[in-house]
């Protein structure tokens, strides 16, 4: 029980510096990027989730290829069917892989998308990945309503869906938004307010 929360004030310590960092520069710190990745890695070694820990890897250092892409997507399917679709499996394969279609289509940085990788490995949680998304689309939702008003939003917003699998483009108009000072609130919540991961953990 130590470790586990010694690696999650490590954890909180490094998200906050990101956070501050994303809110005065809207940049990342590579050095805050990486350590979240060694930390998620050495907390799913710790666990003795190996192949969960190469799969992350994988994921994180892949170039933008089809091939590499499509050797993560299989080696995460392969994954999920080797836990024998363990639901906590199936969640840490789905976000990751999500936060790579993000950062592939230019929604997020790579810091972003280390940063979301990095807290998904390490807090496996359903409600945790929902409670995130919702706040982040709210507040988005929210800024571009008040940007380009109700009528643009809704425009802008069938525009970005009928682009969404053609050829990525430079975007003018997007909204900078610290996503990392979204996940840092979130993280630091969930893990010492919110009565969920900390607690189970407790627990047992």
């Amino acid at each position: 029980m130590p470790l586990e929360i010694i690696v999650l004030i490590i954890v909180s310590a490094l998200i906050v510096w990101a956070a501050i960092s994303d809110w005065r520069t809207r940049r990342v710190p590579r050095t805050a990027s990486y350590l979240l990745l060694l930390t998620a890695e050495f907390w799913l070694f710790a666990h003795g989730q190996y192949w969960e820990a190469l799969f992350v890897g994988l994921a994180t250092i892949r170039p933008a290829k089809k091939p590499w892409m499509l050797l993560c997507e299989v080696s995460g399917i392969l994954l999920i069917a080797a836990r024998e679709f363990s639901p906590q499996t199936i969640f840490l394969v789905a976000a990751v892989l999500i936060v790579q279609l993000l950062f592939d289509h230019k929604v997020w940085g790579g810091g972003d998308a280390q940063v979301a990788t990095a807290l998904v490995a390490i807090i496996p949680e359903w409600s945790f990945f929902v409670l995130l998304t919702l706040i982040y689309m709210v507040v988005v939702i929210v800024l571009s309503i008040r940007r380009f008003g109700l009528h643009g939003w809704f425009n802008r917003l069938k525009s970005i869906i009928a682009k969404f699998r053609k050829p990525i483009e430079e975007d003018p108009d997007k909204i900078q938004m610290p996503w990392v000072v979204l996940s840092a609130t979130c993280t630091l919540i969930y893990v010492w307010v919110y009565p969920g991961f900390l607690s189970s953990l407790v627990s047992h």
